[in-house]
C-alpha cells in the first residue's frame, strides 16, 4: 500500500463528500501501484476493502466477516508495507 489517505487528490472536505455521495469509488492502482501479486493476497485485501464500499448497505460484510478475512490474511503470512515507514 502507497500508505496515502483515501481520496487524497481531492483539495478539501467537501470534495470528498460529494465523490462519495455521487458513487466514486478508490481505485486500487492508486493505492497499491505494485499490485502485481503472484500469489493473489493483494487481490482479497482488496476485495475485502472494496467490498466495505458497496453503495446498498446490505451487500457490505459484517465485522465479523472482516475480522474473519483479515485473521486469514494474516494467518497465510501476508503482511502489507507502508511507503516511508
Amino acid at each position: 500500500m502507497t500508505g496515502l489517505m483515501p481520496f487524497h487528490t481531492l483539495e478539501s472536505d467537501v470534495h470528498i463528500i460529494t465523490a462519495i455521495a455521487t458513487g466514486r469509488k478508490l481505485k486500487r492502482k492508486d493505492y497499491y501501484p505494485d499490485s502485481e501479486d503472484q500469489d493473489g493476497k493483494t487481490d482479497k485485501l482488496w476485495f475485502t476493502f472494496a467490498s466495505c464500499w458497496e453503495t446498498i448497505p446490505e451487500n457490505r460484510p459484517n465485522m465479523d466477516a472482516i475480522h474473519k478475512d483479515l485473521d486469514q490474511y494474516l494467518s497465510e503470512g501476508f503482511r502489507t508495507t507502508i511507503s516511508g515507514t
